[in-house]
């Protein structure tokens, strides 16, 4: 049996916090670096539904379910 490959951990893990909070921009920087960025899912869904209702300033969410790989489920947030 030949020994399991080693596995380097990163040395930053930042966020964790909710995606109000910790913003996905500084994730992905984090991310890039080859780190763990972390935005938490917690109420994401009133989150989604705020910035939908505020016009989407940026166009991040409407940029987002455009890419979601269930397209019907992304239609049904956007209609609702």
């Amino acid at each position: 049996m030949s020994p399991a490959p080693l596995v380097r951990l990163p040395v930053v893990i930042q966020g964790g916090m909710g995606v109000g909070v910790s913003s996905w921009q500084l994730a992905n920087a984090v991310a890039r670096t080859g780190q763990l960025g972390v935005v938490s899912g917690t109420a994401l869904d009133v989150v989604v539904a705020r910035r939908l209702q505020d016009g989407d300033p940026g166009g991040h969410v409407q940029r987002a379910l455009a890419d979601f790989p269930l397209p019907d489920v992304a239609r049904r947030v956007v209609d609702a």
